[in-house]
């Protein structure tokens, strides 16, 4: 990872821990209200995306565009996910770096190493050929995380009892 993208991710990072007491102060109603607000601007300026569970066709995943929602030569982007669904059962992998951090709730982080939590401000920098899956716990509340992916620099898939698939035939085999 060059220098470059380590300054944009320490930057991000420091910006995400000096709201930590911001956020925490703020009531769930409130949260409520400011996030309905802003979902419905984000739809306006089509700037949201609803990702769907591929067995099920039910909303999965929320992806709020903070920057780019179509590039191709950027270097990275700034998306908001809100997460509805765990992952499938089979680990996964991602298409470029990234940096993560848990802005609200948390997630069981299902590993090759283990079985992680991941709370609220839980940050971490991630490879594209490391593997993970999401399990949300329900009593950990709504899940929302900032993820700044890099530049895209590979296939992602699922790896699986045969090894590892590409994401779009792993959707068309399970």
């Amino acid at each position: 990872m060059t220098s470059a993208y380590i300054t944009i991710y320490k930057f991000f990072f420091t910006g995400v821990m000096v709201t930590k007491k911001i956020i925490s102060h703020i009531t769930n109603k409130t949260i409520e209200i400011t996030g309905s607000v802003v979902k419905k601007a984000f739809q306006r300026c089509n700037r949201h995306r609803i990702i769907k569970d591929k067995d099920t066709d039910e909303a999965y995943l929320e992806r709020y565009y903070l920057c780019l929602k179509d590039r191709t030569d950027f270097p990275f982007n700034i998306f908001i996910h809100k997460f509805l669904k765990s992952d499938p059962d089979d680990l996964h992998d991602h298409p470029w770096s990234y940096f993560t951090c848990i802005l609200r709730g948390g997630y069981l982080e299902h590993t090759p190493s283990g079985k992680f939590w991941r709370g609220p401000f839980t940050c971490k920098c991630g490879a594209p050929n490391d593997l993970h899956r999401i399990e949300l716990n329900p009593q950990a509340g709504e899940c929302w995380t900032l993820f700044i992916p890099g530049k895209k620099i590979r296939k992602w898939g699922f790896m699986t009892d045969d090894g590892w698939i590409q994401h779009e035939n792993y959707n068309k085999t399970n």
